[in-house]
């Protein structure tokens, strides 16, 4: 399942180097992991786990062993901070609206096999648009 969300500037820092897609339908999400995919690298909360251009290379499709280390850490946390509590499997993805699609299934495979499976993808929110009958 898939969410688009959208954040205002307070709330969300967004890489400069990425031009983030507009959509219509969003929500406000609590904190969750950022995951940063722009044109040079793959970051998790501003850490850089994998180069994009090295990802989008290899037509493998394999986990990226940094990111899925640094989720599972925070997995762990999570589960101190929580105890008792379901955990959400809530990580919020920027990435470039021209991303290689490539690049963007490893990093959503990589966050799957770390137990975050519920992806949230940072968007402007666009208004909606009105239709007139003519």
């Amino acid at each position: 399942v898939f969410l688009l969300i959208s954040f205002s500037g307070s709330e969300l820092q967004v890489d400069a180097r990425l031009v983030v897609p507009d959509a219509v339908n969003v929500e406000n999400l609590d904190y969750a992991p950022i995951i940063a995919v722009n044109p040079d690298v793959v970051t998790i909360d501003g850490i850089s786990v994998a180069q994009t251009r090295d990802l989008a290379q290899s037509p493998e499709l394999a986990p990226i062993d940094k990111l899925v280390e640094n989720l599972e850490t925070v997995k762990r946390n999570w589960g101190v901070l929580h105890p008792g509590q379901p955990f959400p499997g809530v990580v919020i993805l920027q990435a470039d609206k021209t991303m290689d699609f490539r690049v963007l299934k490893k990093v959503m495979f990589s966050t799957a096999q770390a137990g975050f499976a519920n992806i949230s993808f940072a968007v402007n929110r666009r208004a909606a648009a009105t239709h007139t009958a003519e």
